[in-house]
């Protein structure tokens, strides 16, 4: 787990059916520390990916389009 003293910022990442859990959407949050990014514990899974963006909304966040050179299964980001 990330010292939170640490953590610059948060970036969430909706995948569209990852390799580590291909049944469903996956948000999942990453802490940018010391210039890098390190995965969290903290994970939004559903079928629907509106429910996935509408808690993204709730928590205040702002959508991010995936860059060309972004993993195929990122769909985009939320800062």
């Amino acid at each position: 787990m990330t010292d939170p003293s640490e953590t610059v910022m948060s970036v969430w990442t909706l995948y569209d059916h990852p390799r580590d859990d291909p049944t469903c959407y996956v948000l999942r949050r990453f802490d940018i520390v010391r210039g890098s990014a390190e995965s969290t514990d903290i994970v939004f899974r559903s079928t629907d990916i509106g429910w996935l963006r509408a808690v993204a909304i709730d928590m205040g966040l702002f959508r991010i389009d995936r860059s060309p050179g972004d993993e195929p299964q990122i769909v985009e980001s939320w800062i």
